[in-house]
């Protein structure tokens, strides 16, 4: 995550902090995120305006909730983002659901999208209140409920992986689904483990986009890559490596019409 500065943080949700770096990458401070959170996405909004933080917390008062602005001094402001199909009793083989995407949609306002379906909310972050939803239910897009590890008996589940509001207000998604040859992406290891070793082979992608104002569906591409997100300037991140030999792309995509 990047702020208006060009300073750079990166999220530990393992250690529970969070370590900011000059634009000329030297180190500036580590410190602690509050209330126990597990960041897995994070956006600035703004300066005096925040961060949002998509993250797990388990704390009595927050768990379930996926969604969590903190002032600049990273102290926690409010908690949001349940919906109405949202359980807070969080099982641990049901975490995936408290994951989100999130993408800024305009002032005080933006897009959080959950991984195991399509759909796309938008929620002010000074109120907390949902604003908006926009859904689909295509056919390769089933909900789900519980992550599920490799198999080469059953193709991958599709994963919600990306949301962004471009410069004309159009909402882009990516979903991650099986690619034909999906089998091809894994290897199964002398000790019989499975192993990912090809993540481009393993998952095509769908790039979509919508007219929030109409719901109108304005684009629907599927692409033979593995994209796994939006930079802040809108390029997509595409996986060509394994998950011992880690390598993206950049990628930029327009729209003309």
């Amino acid at each position: 995550m990047f702020d208006g500065f060009g300073n750079l943080y990166v999220f530990d949700r393992f250690q529970e902090r969070v370590t900011s770096f000059s634009p000329q990458l030297e180190l500036l401070e580590t410190r602690s995120v509050p209330q126990r959170f597990r960041p897995r996405r994070a956006l600035t909004l703004g300066p005096g305006n925040g961060v949002l933080v998509a993250a797990s917390a388990y704390t009595e008062d927050l768990i379930g909730y996926p969604l969590h602005l903190l002032s600049d001094a990273f102290e926690l402001v409010r908690s949001f983002g349940l919906t109405d199909a949202d359980d807070q009793v969080v099982r641990p083989d049901m975490i995936s659901l408290q994951l989100r995407n999130v993408a800024k949609a305009g002032v005080n306002l933006v897009w959080a999208a959950p991984y195991n379906e399509y759909s796309v909310q938008q929620w002010d972050v000074s109120t907390g209140a949902r604003r908006l939803t926009i859904e689909r239910t295509p056919d390769w897009f089933p909900s789900w409920y519980a992550a599920e590890g490799l198999s080469l008996g059953k193709p991958p589940q599709p994963i919600f992986r990306g949301i962004r509001q471009d410069h004309q207000g159009l909402l882009w998604t990516l979903v991650g689904v099986a690619s034909e040859d999906w089998r091809s992406g894994i290897h199964t290891r002398d000790d019989g483990e499975l192993e990912l070793t090809a993540r481009d082979a393993y998952r095509d992608t769908i790039i979509e986009i919508i007219d929030p104002s109409t719901f109108e569906l304005l684009v629907s591409e599927r692409l033979d890559e593995d994209i796994t997100g939006f930079t802040n300037d809108g390029l997509m991140i595409s996986n060509v490596g394994s998950n011992a030999n880690p390598s993206v792309e950049l990628l930029r995509a327009e729209l003309h019409r």
